[in-house]
């Protein structure tokens, strides 16, 4: 439960940032120093990257919960050996 959790704080806060970086202007001087420098892109993509490893093992997650919840629900029978 605390990966998801986490999980979620990281695309929020990844979100953000990006949000930051697309509507900002330059009356903010945190904005100025990145855009104007050319750290945009440098900024971005880790920003990126970071949601994507998060998606991925969310969709591992939920991937597995259901491989554990589907013999049960339908009453699954393994051959006795």
């Amino acid at each position: 439960m605390r990966v998801l959790t986490v999980d979620t704080l990281a695309i929020l806060g990844s979100s953000a940032f990006l949000t930051f970086l697309w509507r900002g202007s330059a009356a903010n001087p945190i904005w100025k120093l990145i855009v104007i420098t050319g750290w945009a892109s440098q900024a971005a993509t880790p920003t990126v990257e970071t949601i994507k490893l998060v998606l991925a093992s969310q969709v591992t997650i939920a991937a597995l919960m259901l491989a554990l919840i589907a013999p049960e629900s339908f009453q699954l029978t393994l051959p006795q050996t």
